[in-house]
Parts: C-alpha cells; sequence; structure tokens
C-alpha cells in the first residue's frame, strides 16, 4: 500500500481531511466537536501531555499559569484544555516546532506537548539546554481518522493494515525511536 504523506499547519491538516476524499490524518483527539467530521478507524496511542521547560522547574497546570507565556501547538486538544482550565498567557504557532524554537531562545517558558513529541522535537534539532519534564497534566488518545467521503474499502485496508502493526508492537518501538537523541540534528538557527 502506498501512501503520499503531507504535513500541514493542524488546523489546515483537520480542515483538509475532513472536506476531503480518501484522506486520513493522525494523531488526532476524539472530542465532540471533532466527532461528525471524520470516519474514525482505530485508536493509535493513549500518551501523556505535559509542559516542557529550560528554567530548571518541572511545571504543572497551576505552577504554569502564572508565568508570562505558555506555548502551545494552534488548533489542538490542548490549545482548548489550556483556555478551559483558565489560562490567559497562552501563544503558540500552527507549526510545532517553532514552539520549540520559542522556548529555546527564551520568548516562553513552558511547552504544552506530549512528551514524546517534544522529546523527539528537542533531540532533532540538537538544542543544547537542559529539557525539564512536568508531571502529566493531561493524557488523551490519538486516533487515525479519515475523511467522511472515503472508499469503505480502503477504510477496510488501512484498518487492517494498522491492526497488524498495533498486535505486533510496532507502534511501541517507533515511539521510543522518538525519545534518543538525534546523531544528524538539525543546526540551531
Amino acid at each position: 500500500m502506498d501512501f503520499l504523506v503531507e504535513f500541514q499547519p493542524w488546523s489546515r491538516a483537520q480542515e483538509s481531511v475532513s472536506e476531503g476524499k480518501n484522506l486520513f490524518i493522525l494523531p488526532l483527539g476524539r472530542i465532540d466537536e471533532r466527532e461528525e467530521h471524520f470516519v474514525w478507524i482505530s485508536e493509535i496511542i493513549d500518551y501523556d501531555i505535559s509542559f516542557l521547560s529550560t528554567d530548571g522547574v518541572s511545571h504543572t497546570l497551576e505552577s504554569a499559569k502564572s508565568l508570562e507565556n505558555v506555548m502551545v501547538q494552534q488548533g489542538t486538544t490542548f490549545e482548548e484544555f489550556l483556555f478551559a482550565n483558565g489560562f490567559t498567557n497562552v501563544c503558540g504557532s500552527p507549526d510545532t516546532k517553532a514552539n520549540a524554537e520559542m522556548l529555546y531562545n527564551d520568548r516562553g517558558q513552558a511547552w504544552l506537548i506530549p512528551e514524546w513529541e517534544g522529546l523527539w522535537i528537542w533531540n532533532h534539532k540538537g538544542f543544547d539546554q537542559e529539557i525539564n519534564l512536568g508531571p502529566p497534566v493531561m493524557n488523551t488518545i490519538a486516533w487515525l481518522a479519515a475523511s467522511k467521503d472515503s472508499d469503505p474499502a480502503l477504510i477496510d485496508t488501512v484498518s487492517t493494515a494498522l491492526e497488524e502493526v498495533l498486535e505486533e508492537n510496532l507502534l511501541e518501538a517507533i515511539v521510543a525511536t522518538y525519545t534518543q537523541p538525534n546523531e544528524e540534528s538539525e543546526e540551531q538557527e
């Protein structure tokens, strides 16, 4: 099975898939507002969301409220979570790597992100600052979803292939590689 993988700003990616045909998106959080816009194929992974920082502090939900700026990827359930919990200091970008650069360049004090993703980006960028990982502030389940206007046979094929990956525990091995230092990291700008 061949796929064309395309990375887009998160809000645009959701819109493209929800309005498109035979398109897939992951990892997508399953929330009420999205329910009717996608065909929900399978849970992919259950993961923790934490604050990452470079100030030597492992920020909690409460301590992060007092910071000047908290970065989060725009258009995500994490952003909605912060607003629902009374945060008024939220800033960020639709590009999560830009949020990492903001943290590295001291334009924000904490970054709310899935732990494995944040560690991967930090390692991949080759940043020399030590990263602090706060306790999990939320947990979510990532889903593979498809356009409502998708061929049922294609959805069945993708679903079957995904089941094989999940049954063979390949996903855990893939995710484990995300938190390892990257020997060929991007140069710091």
